[in-house]
């Protein structure tokens, strides 16, 4: 149950992120610096961010993937997506990507997500389905999950993405800030600004990549305003 998307500047990219999770879930850590220069939120829960900003341009990004079958659950059970992404931040560059994910998901088991890695230069995705990494082709610079009727919202989703875009292959910045802030109070667990009663948007992060710059990140907690 997210959202991510990103747009493309002159000097650099402007990548937005919503994270929707359960209720209860503990409430995550602001971003940090750490001492490799990597910038991320910490989910408590989960030990480790779900997007990253490294100092070399380079931003990671996981979105939980769901299926209508679920996978039998491991007799030690699954290993935290928020360790790998923990693990992936500290070794991957803008090519090595498929090869670094390939080997750490040989060493744990893990639940089905996507990873998107965005620079300045384009956005990649994959999909672990929990047995096979393969690649993700993305038509737009976007990516959306959900875990509540999947095959219902996403397309929804998609759809709203293109009605807010003037080129949804190369989106501009206002209309990624509509799209984020998108609020239908008639059906709130359709909208990336989501809301049901075991689960909602519960932050939104946007990171700055300039040239030249370290990435920046602002990070605003218990979701962005709701719009109409």
């Amino acid at each position: 149950m997210c959202t991510l998307s990103r747009a493309l500047l002159p000097d650099g990219v402007e990548i937005f992120f919503n994270r929707d999770e359960q209720r209860s879930r503990p409430k995550a850590l602001p971003p940090t610096t750490d001492a490799n220069g990597i910038l991320a939120p910490m989910d408590p829960q989960g030990g480790g961010p779900w997007i990253f900003a490294k100092p070399n341009g380079i931003c990671g990004a996981l979105l939980n993937a769901y299926h209508l079958k679920p996978l039998p659950v491991p007799s030690d059970g699954f290993r935290s997506r928020g360790l790998l992404m923990r693990d992936l931040a500290e070794v991957i560059t803008a090519d090595n990507v498929m090869q670094v994910l390939g080997e750490m998901l040989t060493r744990h088991p893990y639940p089905p997500f996507f990873f998107a890695r965005i620079t300045r230069q384009n956005i990649r995705a994959w999909h672990w389905n929990g047995e096979k990494l393969a690649d993700k082709p993305l038509a737009f610079p976007m990516l959306t999950t959900s875990a509540f009727k999947p095959e219902i919202i996403v397309p929804l989703r998609i759809r709203r993405y293109c009605g807010c875009t003037a080129i949804p292959e190369n989106p501009e910045v206002p209309e990624l800030e509509r799209f984020h802030n998108w609020h239908e109070p008639e059906m709130p667990e359709v909208s990336t600004l989501m809301s049901r009663a075991d689960a909602r948007t519960v932050s939104f992060t946007r990171v700055s990549i300039r040239e030249g710059e370290s990435p920046r990140m602002v990070y605003t907690d218990n979701s962005p305003q709701q719009t109409g």
